[in-house]
């Protein structure tokens, strides 16, 4: 059975006394030195993979490292936290986090669900301010960097997400941005999601909105693996 989670990302786990947030957003041009000292602590590789149409590493999920826009304003080249894909079944999650514990405090480190949280400093160095870190912990990676990678020109990651929700609703299932799609009584894996995704780069059979929308391939699929049980 899969896991619920508290959401927090989006960099606002770390408060002042004031509730002000401790974190803030990261340029574009700082991730990729940001996510260096990452891997220099953790132990971890968060870059080799590369995704084979954009050449970003496919474990940086969401819209980390990925906003650039030539109009220059800060908001379209930059993030508001580092989202990082972590094999659950290769890394403990619990003692991941106490490993950071150890290093940097209780007060810099947060667990929820399936997450760990951290706030970095940004390039390693405190004087450029800390962002959040969300270390995405999942026993489905590759789906995972598949479907929770960002959106597209007017269309945002969440509105894939709202779009496969609705499609698995309509079919009597639960779709998870983490896991696939779920049967939503037990919430586990679908098997005739496994059948459907077999043989296909789950990667490209979340990405894109419009193509989700036009195909009738996923639908034909699991009718196909209906009859194949």
């Amino acid at each position: 059975m899969t896991q619920k989670s508290e959401l927090f990302e989006g960099g606002n786990v770390f408060k002042g006394p004031d509730k002000q947030p401790l974190t803030q957003r990261i340029a574009t041009a700082d991730v990729e030195e940001t996510v260096a000292y990452i891997e220099k602590i953790t132990g971890l590789d968060f870059t080799k993979e590369k995704d084979l149409d954009d050449k970003k590493p496919v474990k940086w999920l969401g819209t980390t490292g990925r906003k650039e826009d030539p109009d220059g304003t800060f908001e379209k080249n930059s993030s508001g936290d580092l989202d990082l894909s972590v094999d659950a079944n290769e890394v403990d999650k619990k003692t991941f986090a106490d490993k950071l514990i150890s290093q940097f405090g209780k007060e810099n480190v947060k667990l929820s669900g399936d997450n760990v949280h951290w706030k970095v400093p940004i390039k390693g160095d405190p004087a450029n301010g800390f962002v959040q870190a969300d270390f995405m912990f999942s026993a489905n990676p590759k789906f995972q960097q598949g479907s929770m990678i960002g959106g597209q020109g007017v269309y945002r990651g969440e509105h894939r997400h709202i779009l496969l929700s609705s499609i698995a609703r309509a079919r009597g299932m639960k779709y998870s941005p983490k896991h696939g799609l779920l049967n939503p009584q037990t919430d586990e894996l679908e098997r005739r999601f496994i059948n459907a995704i077999r043989g296909q780069d789950t990667a490209k059979f979340t990405r894109g909105i419009r193509k989700i929308a036009e195909s009738r391939r996923p639908k034909k699929s699991f009718e196909q693996n209906d009859t194949e049980e």
